[in-house]
């Protein structure tokens, strides 16, 4: 069971130059074990460094112990020749889990995945993010604004829907136009592009912009200075651009939808992200994140029962992160105030696909689970308890043999007995 640290703590995050696992130390210096106490080989000669009040990160001069430069989760520090991100840290008994800009992950190659991100933003590296729909694209071009940030001092950031864009507006929309350029130009725009300045566009569904769209983006690429429509004059552009598509790559690494030649321009760095289904260590951090959200929102105040997970653990999610969360929410919603169990899980996860119950009918259901609670209890108490349930002694009793029967032959059962389940609440969004 994963049981987290109830505020995060800030690490640094260094790539592995030989292609294994990333080097994480923590806000001590330490390096951070990943899953089954694995390190990686790479180790640093480190400064130290200590937590800041803001969150991150304090290199300590050595000369000075007094002194040092701090570095806010999303900068990038350049002290050993290796960029290292910052980011925050959430210690488990499994390993660490990596957060950043509201995306989280316990899976060591996810982690390298976010500090490309962000080293390609400090660098002014354009972007192209391939993954399924929902994997957290648009959290990935938001990693890519903090490294740019990191270097500048400041960023923007806009987010431009490529597939909702008509061929007739998409220039107008990306490149601004002068009043009077077409029709109901009553007004100039100065487009996408000029309103992020040097910071970071994102270019979402990139694969589905027109042909045409594609080669006026790789015009304003190449140059890097974009037109207005109906205007002869261009303008300089400074930023980065960060294309998504959530269509596979080929065996000879194009994307379907893309122009080859727009492809190579756009892609200084690649960032793939695995779905949901191939990471399934980032369920139940994902998951915590989510319901941590809600519960700040007031939509969820009942506690987390020890059987939530399996069906969560069981389902292979096709739409990814995005799915995880509307299920989770809806499901929160039924509780109204009760546990958060697997039979309400699977319950919403079968309405939501319209397929089968992934929970087995085996596990116990919220009122088996508070028969076992209540038999834990002295007999002199177990009757306000009995009839607060509304079931008569006789079938209470008959249950209860039941059901202790069924439970010494569970995997969860000493989970199963315990009197916390119904009401141990998620600490700080975190169990």
């Amino acid at each position: 069971m994963y049981e987290y640290d109830p505020s995060p703590s800030p690490c640094l995050v260094f790539l592995n130059p030989s292609g294994g696992l990333p080097l994480v130390l923590d806000d001590r210096g330490k390096t951070v074990a990943w899953e089954r106490g694995l390190k990686p080989s790479a180790t640093l000669d480190m400064p130290p460094i200590r937590r800041s009040r803001d969150g991150g990160i304090v290199v300590v001069d050595s000369s000075a112990p007094d002194t040092g430069v701090s570095y806010s989760p999303g900068s990038v520090w350049m002290g050993t020749g290796r960029p290292a991100v910052v980011c925050n840290l959430f210690k488990t008994k499994t390993g660490p889990v990596i957060e950043l800009a509201g995306f989280c992950t316990a899976t060591p190659s996810v982690v390298d995945v976010m500090a490309w991100a962000v080293l390609s933003g400090y660098f002014g590296v354009d972007v192209l993010i391939v993954g399924p729909s929902g994997t957290g694209k648009e959290s990935l071009a938001r990693m890519v604004r903090l490294g740019r940030k990191s270097r500048l001092g400041c960023a923007g950031f806009a987010a431009v829907n490529m597939a909702a864009l008509t061929p007739s507006l998409a220039c107008s929309e990306l490149f601004g136009h002068v009043r009077g350029a077409f029709t109901g130009a009553t007004q100039s725009s100065v487009g996408a592009f000029r309103t992020v300045a040097d910071g970071v566009l994102f270019l979402d569904e990139v694969g589905e912009a027109p042909s045409d769209v594609q080669a006026a983006l790789l015009r304003a690429l190449e140059q890097r200075q974009v037109r207005p429509v109906g205007q002869v004059r261009t303008v300089p552009f400074e930023g980065i651009v960060v294309g998504a598509t959530n269509r596979e790559r080929g065996e000879d690494g194009t994307v379907d939808g893309l122009r080859r030649d727009f492809q190579e321009r756009l892609s200084g760095t690649i960032l793939s992200v695995p779905g949901l289904k191939d990471r399934p260590m980032d369920i139940r951090p994902i998951g915590i994140a989510i319901l941590d959200e809600l519960r700040t929102k007031g939509l969820f105040t009942g506690g987390l029962a020890v059987d939530a997970w399996i069906p969560l653990m069981k389902y292979t999610w096709p739409g990814n992160v995005r799915e995880l969360k509307h299920v989770l929410r809806r499901a929160a919603l039924r509780t109204l105030g009760r546990p958060l169990d697997g039979q309400i899980l699977s319950d919403t996860i079968a309405s939501n696909r319209g397929g089968k119950h992934l929970y087995e009918k085996t596990e116990l259901s919220l009122m088996d689970r508070e028969i076992l609670r209540i038999g834990l209890l002295r007999p002199a108490d177990r009757g306000l308890a009995r009839r607060r349930l509304g079931i008569s002694k006789s079938t209470f009793y008959r249950k209860l043999r039941r059901l202790e029967t069924q439970r010494r032959s569970s995997p969860l059962r000493d989970e199963m007995m315990s009197p916390n389940v119904l009401t141990r609440p998620l600490a700080n969004g975190m169990v």
